[in-house]
């Protein structure tokens, strides 16, 4: 009974989580409904196959209790030893999954670990139901095969964060990564709370064998429905500015007749200061991704201070949540001295996925709404929190206390601020990096915290058996510590970075020079009538340009006024139309016919790494009719001038690039 309330409770919040990704007032202030309903049902495939991903990582830290390993005739250590196998394999193979999801995109990263990491479990499944293995032979295959499962998961980690950087802006994903924890985190219970019982009813191998199939079915959903970015949706679609296409959509064009050889996702433009010539840095969201800006290869990113401060963070996290996840069961066994039962193991389970949910949703509402995208500040909330309920847990659970939802609910109360941190740190800042790196990011991310991952199985082990139970709960306060340290020392590097490229100064400067795109937008023949006044940017003549203009406002976009950026491009007369049959195609600009910045029309078509919408902004434009979007939503898709933003691909095809640093 106990077992089915909770699976309703995790069901029920798994739904009430797609109802608010669709509804939240921040996503319907700027998209249309029809475009939050296409997104849902790009990103719940990949949730779901996601949520059995960690049924089966995690359904061997559920079978590492004492009358799990007696019945399969394996001990404590070969167990510890089959976790730590994965998930270094994992850690291992992750950026190179990264860098192979970057190449092949992220759909095809999510089918080839869907289907591998589900055969492998398939295997696994069929090979535990031959009764002729015997143990030691048993043990070998185990490593191997539940090694291969991890290690195609790899692909997975690294594609799922570049799909969704693709269809939500920078101000959306601190909820969506709460939002979309809620799906993912429901694997916990499915490993934790679900895999007891199937063990006890039907058998262990089927641990294996449910999960496996289930990831080839989300192969089969994916492959169906699953598109990597916005343009692979709209780009037969698009006709902007054409008489009668008042619909049409405008998130991500592609210009006609030319080749998209990427996916877009949102991404900022850097803030330029054209009333002095010099560079302005760029601003950003979060704490990392000014910092950021030149550092598009993993030798630049392992170079970054502030990224190598991430990665002890979220290796001293997964060996607090691995730890936690593989040994709770194991130190309650103990401390009672009696074997666990099915409704324990349930709650138990139904709590750490419960307090990831909330812990996701939180920790995200928290970073965008009350810190304004800053990251890092949630992220030392959370961890003073966990220390605490960590603390309460191990003594409340030392006593030998019977009572299962006390023990339940601090359990909870540490899931949520653990997997709160988790959540932010893994799947929120790598897609606020750079669109280039944002996989391979994410998978010496997910390297890091898998070195540590695999720690906590083995290394754990021999922990308590050196130092008993004291010595686990110590390393888990003294790593959720160093974490939070590491992350205060980042968000200060970055903070520091970032007020040297305010000060034009050092090589973190992110300024940029103006190349000619491949073909010339105003032929010689062409009379364009056009009068320019650009400042900071290439001019060859005042009706024959390279490109009409790059424009940036300095500070916070969303406040728009003349001594905030007093560049603009004066086109008086100048249609919609015609300019976007002479430029739009090609170009990010800004133009006003009163030389106001901001007060005309922005525009982005086309570019390779599209700029990231500001809801400030957008909300603005939508109540000004003068503005070519007017009050529609669906065009207002395409609009978007963020805190700072890194645009590649002006003009000519996708990919190559036309502004380079200096």
């Amino acid at each position: 009974m106990i077992v089915l309330m909770i699976s309703l409770v995790v069901l029920l919040s798994v739904i009430s989580a797609l109802f608010f990704d669709v509804f939240n007032a921040l996503s319907a202030a700027m998209h249309s409904l029809e475009f939050r309903l296409l997104r849902l049902s790009v990103w719940l495939p990949t949730g779901i196959c996601y949520a059995f991903f960690y049924a089966s990582r995690y359904n061997v830290a559920a079978g590492n209790v004492e009358s799990v390993r007696d019945t399969l005739g394996f001990t404590s250590t070969q167990f510890a030893t089959v976790i730590t196998a994965g998930f270094w394999t994992y850690a291992i193979t992750a950026p190179v999954t990264g860098m192979i999801s970057d190449k092949l995109g992220g759909r095809a990263g999510l089918l080839i670990s869907s289907v591998g990491a589900g055969l492998s479990n398939l295997a696994l499944g069929f090979a535990f139901k031959d009764l002729n293995t015997s143990s030691a032979n048993m043990f070998y295959v185990f490593i191997c095969l539940y090694s291969l499962n991890i290690m195609f998961q790899g692909f997975g980690t690294s594609a799922v964060v570049k799909v969704n950087a693709g269809w939500y802006t920078p101000l959306e994903r601190g909820v969506f990564s709460g939002i979309y924890n809620v799906l993912l985190t429901s694997g916990y219970y499915m490993a934790l709370g679900g895999c007891p019982v199937v063990v006890s009813t039907i058998g262990w191998s089927y641990v294996f064998l449910i999960p496996g199939a289930m990831l080839l079915v989300s192969a089969v959903a994916m492959f169906l429905l699953l598109k990597e970015s916005p343009d692979e949706y709209y780009k037969s679609l698009v006709k902007l500015g054409e008489e009668g296409d008042e619909e049409a959509p405008l998130l991500n064009p592609v210009p006609k007749n030319k080749k998209s050889s990427g996916s877009q996702s949102y991404t900022d433009v850097p803030n330029h200061s054209p009333s002095d010539q010099k560079p302005r840095a760029a601003t950003t969201t979060t704490t990392s991704s000014s910092s950021f800006d030149q550092s598009l290869s993993v030798m630049g990113l392992l170079q970054n201070t502030t990224f190598i401060c991430y990665l002890i963070s979220i290796m001293c996290l997964c060996w607090v949540r691995d730890g936690l996840i593989t040994w709770i069961y194991s130190y309650l066994e103990s401390s009672r001295g009696a074997a666990l039962s099915s409704d324990t193991t349930a709650m138990i389970g139904g709590s750490i996925t419960l307090g990831g949910f909330l812990g996701g949703v939180l920790c995200g509402v928290i970073s965008d709404y009350v810190f304004k995208g800053n990251r890092s500040k949630p992220i030392l909330l959370f961890s003073f929190f966990q220390m605490i309920s960590l603390g309460l847990t191990y003594y409340v659970v030392g006593l030998g206390s019977e009572n299962d939802l006390l023990v339940a609910f601090l359990v909870f109360l540490t899931a949520t601020f653990m997997l709160g941190n988790y959540t932010l740190l893994s799947y929120t800042i790598p897609t606020d990096l750079p669109a280039p790196v944002v996989a391979t990011a994410a998978g010496i991310m997910t390297a890091a915290g898998y070195v540590a991952s695999g720690l906590a199985g083995l290394g754990m082990g021999k922990l308590i058996e050196i130092y008993s139970w004291g010595g686990w709960f110590g390393s888990l306060e003294v790593a959720t510590a160093l974490g939070s340290l590491a992350i205060y020392i980042g968000s200060v590097l970055a903070a520091r970075a970032k007020r040297k490229q305010d000060e034009g100064g050092g090589e973190a400067s992110s300024s940029v020079r103006f190349q000619a795109p491949l073909e010339d937008p105003f032929p010689d023949n062409a009379t364009t009538g056009l009068q320019s006044k650009l400042r900071g940017v290439d001019q060859r003549s005042s009706d024959k340009l390279d490109l009409l203009a790059f424009v940036m406002i300095g500070g916070d976009a969303a406040v728009f006024s003349p001594e905030a950026n007093q560049m603009s491009v004066k086109m008086s007369g100048i249609q919609d139309e015609f300019l976007r049959r002479r430029v739009g195609e090609d170009g990010f600009f800004l133009w006003d016919g009163n030389g106001t910045v901001g007060e005309r029309l922005a525009w982005k078509l086309a570019t390779a790494s599209p700029s990231r919408a500001h809801g400030g902004f957008l909300k603005r434009r939508q109540n000004d009719p003068t503005s070519y979007f007017g009050k529609n939503n669906t065009r207002k898709l395409g609009m978007g001038l963020g805190h700072g933003s890194d645009v590649r691909g002006m003009g000519g095809e996708r990919g190559k690039s036309k502004i380079s640093p200096i």
